[in-house]
């Protein structure tokens, strides 16, 4: 096998000789760099509703210099998408992300530069969870101690600075490290070949169950590759897979498991789906409901809403006032673009000066307060819910709202996302004309009717259940196994 070659980020422009010669990188002038920045820092100032919610005037404008002096030393497209996505987490926003120039992003999807093993970070540990079809040398179960000579904890630190979360919910910046991000990639494959050379192997530094250190130089692989030795697809998850919603009954507890409130690809009707489960639930005997919600992140609002009228006895209303910036895009509309183009040119009369900076929509035109009724086949017995650090955006609203209405038990790791409400609803897409990089930019920012929320923090679980090397090895699922018997005697 190859020892592999490495090209490092002080230039992208010869990075693509170790592994193909079919990678065009585009070089940028200072006033390119430049004129892409200030569009992007005018953009989230006079149009993201949470620019200023997690930070101060004072706080943004150092930020936003720090971009600029790193922009203007960006000569090429990867080293700004780094510069552009370091800005972007200070913001504190989880919607508000960067995809990578399009001739990159497609060049990446069919070369081999990602790495072929997947990991779970737990205990400030990487665990080795998959391994790719044709790597030898790693086991799962190992210990990840370092990738070509940078220790995983180090790159950690390093990575985190490029990652958005929501408000304060830094410990969910593990999870993405190892794990998918919602732009296509895991973070790890997205950020390590730009920060340290695309190359065609990688050298792993491992520490197996034994004690034993040893290292193995393994072949850099595909992205179909890659996602399949986390066990992922290509194809991103939809509330109609087939595999979405299931469920199985453990003792007296039936145990519903939803992998995705993903409903705008392929849509179906979430309430047939939630009905026909629960009725079948229900036939069983089952005298208690353990809702599995571990790997849901965010998703389709019809979803959240379905499942929340599937679990409550009488009506409520969920959602608050929704707030904007700006009704007036006439500055940036060459450059935005949404799915739902009326957003640009909603009237003034629909909106209303909340006297701190924002606007509030008029409630007959955009509010995002709705009176839920109870579904004919709602769960009204004992209620679990099993959650994580993987739980962001809509999930967490739906465990914001399901704490005010009724009875429940939350079990696991405290969530991502927002309890008072994320800045979602209607994404914009903004393009910067010199890079061509593509940002998602949130337009509105929706209120849950939570009131116990703690600001700039997801949900907080009633039974903490610490995540351990040693279950992760046996394959020992302890919070599901407290749901179902603990809590059941």
């Amino acid at each position: 096998m190859t020892q592999g070659c490495k090209h490092y980020r002080a230039t992208f422009s010869a990075l693509a000789l170790c592994v193909t010669s079919s990678l065009t990188i585009s070089s940028f002038t200072m006033a390119q760099t430049s004129t892409d920045a200030e569009l992007l820092i005018n953009v989230m100032r006079d149009v993201h509703p949470g620019y200023l919610r997690y930070q101060s005037d004072t706080e943004a404008a150092t930020a936003e210099q720090r971009f600029r002096e790193a922009a203007g030393n960006a000569v090429d497209d990867g080293a700004f998408y780094l510069a552009v996505s370091e800005y972007l987490a200070t913001i504190r926003c989880e919607h508000t992300e960067a995809e990578l120039p399009l001739a990159l992003a497609e060049w990446r999807d069919s070369t081999p530069t990602m790495l072929p093993v997947s990991f779970t970070w737990v205990e400030n540990t990487a665990i080795v969870t998959g391994v790719a079809t044709g790597t030898s040398g790693v086991q799962i179960g190992d210990e990840l101690l370092a990738v070509d000579g940078h220790t995983m904890t180090s790159l950690l630190e390093e990575m985190s600075s490029h990652i958005s979360v929501d408000g304060f919910t830094d410990h969910t910046k593990t999870t993405l490290f190892a794990g998918r991000d919602d732009v296509g990639l895991t973070t790890f494959d997205m950020f390590y070949p730009l920060l340290h050379g695309f190359s065609d192997s990688f050298m792993l530094s491992l520490r197996t169950e034994g004690g034993e250190r040893r290292e193995a130089r393994v072949a850099a692989v595909d992205e179909s590759t890659a996602l399949a030795a986390r066990g992922l697809s290509v194809d991103w998850a939809n509330f109609s897979d087939a595999d979405a919603v299931v469920w199985q009954q453990v003792g007296d507890a039936a145990v519903l498991t939803i992998s995705t409130f993903v409903n705008y690809r392929t849509h179906v009707a979430p309430d047939e789906v939630f009905g026909a489960v629960l009725r079948d639930i229900k036939a069983t005997g089952a005298t208690r409901l353990v809702l599995d919600l571990r790997n849901v992140g965010g998703g389709s609002s019809d979803v959240m809403e379905s499942l929340l009228a599937h679990l409550i006895e009488r009506p409520m209303t969920i959602g608050g006032p929704t707030r904007v910036r700006t009704y007036d895009f006439a500055d940036y509309r060459a450059h935005l673009s949404t799915w739902n183009e009326s957003v640009f040119t909603m009237p003034a009369s629909q909106f209303t000066a909340d006297g701190a900076g924002l606007y509030v929509m008029n409630s007959d035109t955009g509010s995002d307060t709705t009176l839920l009724q109870p579904a004919a086949d709602a769960w009204h017995g004992p209620l679990t819910a099993l959650i994580g650090a993987g739980n962001e955006s809509a999930l967490t609203m739906l465990l914001a709202e399901l704490r005010d209405e009724r009875e429940v038990t939350l079990i696991g790791q405290p969530t991502g996302g927002s309890a008072q409400g994320p800045t979602a609803g209607v994404l914009a897409t903004l393009t910067l004309p010199e890079s061509q990089i593509l940002v998602r930019v949130p337009l509105r920012w929706s209120l849950t009717s939570f009131k116990d929320f703690e600001f700039g923090q997801g949900i907080t679980p009633d039974i903490l259940v610490p995540e351990t090397i040693a279950d992760l090895r046996a394959g020992r699922d302890r919070t599901l196994e407290i749901a179902t018997t603990e809590l059941g005697r």
